[in-house]
């Protein structure tokens, strides 16, 4: 939730008997307390964020993507009612409600922290990085697409790398597909996404551990006799 950066920039957080925590996820529902540096930096923060989950609740950064990282759900309840704390925290020190702002359940809520302090943008990473390397007039000469994301799943459309670049495939009648550890689309949502074919390097009889430590050679091995068959 912002934790680790404020606290770079000279922020402490305190539980209720004013011993000072550690910034960490397991700390959010402690924090009753910010203390604020003497001096905070007058800049604008521009922020890379391509999805737009809230803080917390069923849309927001814990249910979401805590499973993902492979939180259990005791975990994921566990740092849903942490980040509620600490969203109320900052509203109790600052008197601005940062729980339902689109895009602050990003990345463990990073935005959160730096939005309730500072002048922040936040911007749409792909577009970001789409500008930044021109590819939008590069891809014009592309005949195939390669894109990727560690798991695939219905919130890949949803600001996500390989939802823009799919679309930006389908904008210049270019062939998409996507490699990934693991995918819980079946075909019909593989097209629906605009995905020519989806490459997963996990079977759906083998484990996450055997595709994490044979990753290179899986992915060699599929993506080679995926474009050979082509």
């Amino acid at each position: 939730a912002g934790m680790g950066i404020l606290s770079a920039l000279g922020f402490t957080f305190e539980d209720e008997h004013g011993q000072q925590l550690s910034p960490c996820g397991e700390n959010l529902g402690h924090v009753k307390k910010v203390r604020i540096p003497a001096s905070i930096p007058d800049v604008v923060i521009q922020i890379a964020c391509d999805v737009q989950n809230t803080l917390y609740g069923p849309s927001g950064a814990a249910y979401v993507y805590a499973p993902q990282k492979g939180a259990s759900p005791e975990q994921v309840g566990f740092l849903d009612k942490g980040l509620r704390n600490f969203a109320d925290t900052l509203f109790n020190t600052t008197g601005r409600s940062v729980s339902d702002i689109p895009g602050t359940g990003a990345a463990g809520g990073i935005a959160a922290g730096l939005l309730s302090f500072f002048n922040v943008e936040l911007i749409q990473g792909i577009e970001m990085i789409i500008n930044a390397s021109e590819l939008k007039g590069k891809i014009k000469e592309a005949g195939l697409i390669i894109t990727g994301e560690g798991r695939i799943d219905n919130q890949s459309g949803e600001g996500k790398v390989v939802g823009y670049m799919a679309a930006l495939a389908m904008q210049h009648h270019i062939p998409c597909i996507a490699v990934c550890g693991q995918s819980e689309l079946d075909a019909a949502s593989e097209m629906q996404l605009g995905l020519k074919k989806i490459i997963a390097l996990k079977d759906e009889n083998g484990s996450v551990e055997y595709a994490m430590a044979e990753a290179e050679s899986l992915l060699i091995k599929k993506l080679s006799a995926y474009l050979i068959n082509q």
